[in-house]
């Protein structure tokens, strides 16, 4: 193998590898917290089903577009709560 083709060889291995190192600590920052998200939600305007989200938007996180609901709802106590749901994008 001369030279070129051995360069060309170990940085196609480099790339490789640090793709998939990158990838897993992106996750595992998720993961445990160390990154923050943040999501910007619009109003619905008018819900046809009252099991429609209050609130939708989307977000990057991960390189990956993810789509928000946010519903406002209540707990077995009765006290009003905030449901967020994050979701791939197909």
């Amino acid at each position: 193998m001369n030279d070129s083709a051995a360069q060309a060889y170990w940085q196609a291995e480099y790339e490789f590898y640090h793709r998939i190192i990158a990838e897993e600590v992106d996750h595992l920052r998720v993961q445990t917290g160390l990154e923050s998200l943040s999501v910007t939600l619009y109003p619905v305007q008018k819900k046809k089903k009252f099991s429609d989200p209050d609130f939708v938007g989307k977000t990057l996180l991960l390189g990956r577009t993810w789509y928000a609901t946010l519903r406002y709802s209540f707990d077995e106590q009765d006290h009003s709560i905030i449901k967020f749901k994050l979701s791939p994008k197909p």
